[in-house]
């Protein structure tokens, strides 16, 4: 009887001695856990990549001008007649599809007129609106600013000059497709100073790409 206490009392205190060990062992487990990366994984949250630049199109083409020239000779006199030249135009929306921004390079050789031999180069800064008045095709107008440079020799002597003026443009555009357009435009050009300067009215035809 003695030995069979002996043995129960061996076999409860073995019991005790491996539950506090198994307890240690999930305490210092739950210590060092490191969590599995999988489980605390978080998608990245969308971001917007858009732009205000991404509507904004871009525009280049040329023209072929037929212009008529009033222009000083000296001494009171003034040729008076048509040439013809080159236009090279180039601009960006201001932010909004009807608003455009234009730069345009142009150049008349020289020809002659009443006499005189007469030749013009320049460069305009524009600002023109345009709006759609059927499904493909749109009007535009606008103001602008331009420098230009007049060689004018006649018998009277030389009377080169440079020039500023204001441009006022109105014109019509056919779309065949997106990105390309055809046209005419009409335009003024009136002298900023009050002086004996150069005046003109040009008629474009348009070729303008759009991207």
């Amino acid at each position: 009887m003695g030995s069979y206490s002996f043995l129960v009392t061996l076999l409860i205190l073995s019991s005790l001695v491996g539950a506090s060990s198994l307890a240690a062992t999930s305490a210092e487990d739950e210590e060092h856990y490191t969590p599995i990366p999988e489980l605390n994984y978080h998608p990245p949250k969308d971001t917007d990549n858009t732009s205000i630049f991404d509507e904004v199109r871009l525009h280049a083409g040329a023209a072929f001008l037929n212009s008529y020239q009033n222009v000083p000779i000296g001494q009171g006199q003034r040729a008076t007649g048509g040439v013809r030249g080159m236009q090279f135009n180039f601009g960006v929306d201001l932010f909004n599809p009807k608003w455009i921004l234009q730069g345009s390079l142009f150049s008349l050789p020289q020809q002659n007129i009443n006499g005189a031999q007469i030749s013009s180069n320049g460069f305009e800064l524009s600002c023109l609106f345009e709006s759609p008045i059927f499904e493909e095709i749109t009007m535009h107008g606008g103001l602008g600013i331009e420098d230009r440079n007049y060689g004018i020799k006649s018998f009277l002597g030389d009377n080169s000059m440079a020039s500023g003026a204001y441009v006022l443009a109105t014109g019509i555009d056919y779309w065949p497709a997106p990105y390309i357009s055809m046209g005419l435009e009409v335009s003024g050009h009136l002298p900023m100073a009050s002086g004996d300067d150069p005046n003109s009215i040009d008629l474009g035809v348009r070729l303008n790409g759009h991207f």
